[in-house]
Order: structure tokens, then C-alpha cells, then sequence
């Protein structure tokens, strides 16, 4: 049987637009993503426990950039592949509207093949599992803050197109890093809702729920 095995991830952008161009009267900078960063949680997730690598690349050339992310997820996923009947999938928040889109066009723009963040790989939108739970969409910090999950100070999204433009590429890390880690804490904290998406979405024969792991 196959075991699915979660990857939160993340990418940060010079822009909302994947198209924008530097000349456009509202912009000064072309569409660019400036950073991924993705975490595999290890099989205690599913007994409440958060252990991941966290693995990031941020550079100034996307064309790299995307590149080496496209080599990092396929040597992941073949990993996998050798360790058993694994399967990898994504996880994000809001990731459905903004960073597979988001980063399909742009591989598309740069003539380089999108897989797997593009297309491939199943994924999970967070903010939809909790939208059909609650009624409401929540930003990520907005719903961490819900669930009493703390969120590290380390600059808002809406700064790192001017981080990028200043060459500030550390900080850029230091954020997407951060978002990352506070996605892994709000998956692992709600699990069983966003496995039960998961597993309806894709009409997976399996039942979303663990119990927490208890101190012997």
C-alpha cells in the first residue's frame, strides 16, 4: 500500500503577477521567483510529532533557481521510489491559486520542464481543507494564530519583492524558511482534516486519523 509522504513548501516572488514586466507602469521589477524552500516530514507526523528537513535555494538567476529546484524534488522523489512503495505530494497554503500557478508560468517563461511543482506530484491546499471545516478563508498567520500556533517575526510577504531588488537574499531565506516551518506545525496540528481533503480529493480507499503519540 502506498504511503504518502507529505513535503510543505513554499516559494517566495518578486511580484503577485507571473507575467509582470519592469516597464509596466505599476511595476519595477520583472515576475521572478526569488525562493523555494520545502520540508519532508518524517512518519511521526502522523503521532503529532514535527520533524522535517528543511531545505531552501535562493538566487538572484531564476533560471538556476528553477533548475535546481526541478534536480532537488526529482532526486527526492526517486529516493523515495528506492525506499519502498513512497510517494511524495505537496503541501501549501493557498498553494492551488498562487505557487503552482505562479511557478508553472514561469518555467513555462524560461522553457524548462515544470515537474513536479508545475504538474506530477499530488498536492494539498491547507487553506482549502479549512475553508470546508470553518466556513472561512484564513490567511496562513491569521489561522496559525487560530489554532495557537506561534508565528516567528522574520518580515511580511508583501516585503520581499523590495528584500530582492535590494539584493537581500538572506532575509528572503529567512522568511520562506519561516513559512515553512509554521505550514509543517499548522499540517501536523491539523492532520486529520487535512488528510481527510486529501484523500477525498484524489478518492484515496483511507481513513484520516491518529492518535498523539503518549510519553511512556
Amino acid at each position: 500500500m502506498t504511503e504518502y509522504v507529505p513535503v510543505v513548501w513554499d516559494i517566495e516572488t518578486t511580484g503577485l503577477n507571473p507575467l509582470q514586466q519592469y516597464w509596466w507602469s505599476d511595476a519595477d521589477q520583472n515576475a521572478q521567483v526569488t525562493a523555494v524552500a520545502w520540508g519532508v516530514l518524517d512518519c511521526d507526523w502522523k503521532h503529532g510529532e514535527i520533524e522535517h528537513d528543511t531545505h531552501s535555494i535562493c538566487d538572484k538567476s531564476e533560471y538556476e533557481l528553477l533548475g535546481a529546484v526541478r534536480t532537488a524534488f526529482e532526486d527526492l522523489e526517486n529516493s523515495m521510489m528506492m525506499d519502498g512503495d513512497k510517494e511524495p505530494f505537496l503541501i501549501g497554503w493557498n498553494a492551488r491559486n498562487f505557487d503552482h500557478p505562479y511557478i508553472g508560468a514561469r518555467y513555462a517563461r524560461l522553457r524548462q520542464n515544470g515537474y513536479p511543482t508545475a504538474y506530477g506530484w499530488k498536492r494539498l491546499d491547507m487553506m482549502r481543507a479549512v475553508k470546508k471545516e470553518t466556513g472561512t478563508y484564513y490567511s496562513e498567520d491569521d489561522y496559525a494564530n487560530e489554532v495557537d500556533i506561534e508565528t516567528e517575526p522574520v518580515g511580511e510577504g508583501s516585503d520581499m519583492p523590495d528584500l530582492f531588488k535590494n539584493g537581500q537574499l538572506q532575509e528572503i531565506r529567512n522568511h520562506v524558511i519561516a513559512d515553512i516551518k509554521m505550514a509543517a506545525e499548522i499540517f501536523v496540528k491539523r492532520r486529520e482534516i487535512m488528510m481527510k481533503e486529501f484523500y477525498d480529493h484524489y478518492d484515496i480507499d483511507k481513513t484520516a486519523s491518529w492518535a498523539d503519540r503518549e510519553e511512556l
